[in-house]
């Protein structure tokens, strides 16, 4: 018999879209408990770990916890997840937040250069790791979790909401998710910039470490590491002028050229204009 209680929500992705600032604003709520952990991957990765496998994340909780949670990125776009988690938790609620897929990239692109796991210009690095296009690819994604779920358990956003209003946002979602609109935390801060490693080769093997973590079950241990502000302070530093100036005006426009058809079907899926997506800064 299954002892623990499981989640009421998930965040399902992209990545590089806020989910480091929602963690904390959930984990600072009163009401809500969000496993150490951010990225579990039980439902991709690790679902053949089982059920009692992912619930003992959450056992820690306490009775005072009305909403529980998790954040993890890679839910989005796993063919496989969205009936996953509806066989599982019908009820399930679901946060996603779009962000422009050229900008998205281009964080991805660097916080894999934080990881020490690519050394390369942008469109070498897309040749190596195709997933740094691929995870801005939204239609196809969004779409498997509206053809399963009801639309009223879906709260689909967009990166710019969060980006010019951080604190409406934050309340957007505890109203979502049936939490107090509480002022829990400073909304307005960033959490996590794009940063560059003090050594590539030590940046490599902690991110080669915490892979293997996460398959002996240490997820939470990750979570806490990663969360860290002296393990983070020792590893990196922030990004220079420089660095940023790496992207030219060809790489944004070769990047929009892979998104452009993409953003039209998922415009109409949404009845949404995106057409801001289109004009790059």
């Amino acid at each position: 018999m299954m002892s623990h209680r499981g989640p009421d929500f998930l965040y399902i992705g992209p990545d590089k879209s806020g989910s480091s600032w929602l963690f904390k604003v959930l984990e600072s709520h009163p009401e809500c408990y969000v496993p150490p952990a951010k990225d579990l991957y039980y439902f991709d990765k690790y679902f053949e770990n089982g059920l009692e496998w992912y619930l003992k994340f959450f056992e820690k909780t306490s009775p005072g916890k009305k909403v529980l949670g998790e954040i993890s990125h890679g839910y989005l776009f796993d063919e496989s997840a969205p009936q996953r988690i509806y066989d599982g938790f019908p009820h399930m609620k679901i946060l996603t937040t779009l962000r422009n897929p050229v900008e998205r990239s281009i964080s991805h692109y660097f916080y894999l250069k934080s990881g020490g796991l690519i050394n390369v210009d942008i469109q070498s690095a897309i040749t190596e790791r195709p997933g740094i296009i691929n995870s801005s690819l939204y239609y196809e994604a969004v779409k498997r979790y509206l053809d399963i779920f009801p639309r009223d358990q879906l709260f689909i956003s967009y990166f710019e909401d969060l980006k010019d209003a951080p604190r409406d946002y934050a309340f957007r979602i505890f109203d979502f998710l049936g939490l107090s609109q509480l002022d829990c935390m400073d909304f307005s801060k960033k959490v996590r910039e794009a940063r560059k490693p003090n050594s590539m080769f030590l940046a490599k093997v902690m991110k080669q470490a915490s892979l293997r973590a996460r398959d002996l079950g240490l997820a939470n241990l990750v979570g806490k590491v990663k969360n860290s502000e002296l393990m983070n302070k020792k590893l990196y530093r922030p990004l220079e002028k420089a660095d940023k100036e790496n992207i030219s005006d060809g790489d944004k426009v070769w990047l929009l050229n892979q998104f452009v058809e993409d953003i039209d079907r998922l415009q109409d899926l949404m009845d949404i204009d995106l057409a801001h997506w289109k004009v790059l800064t």
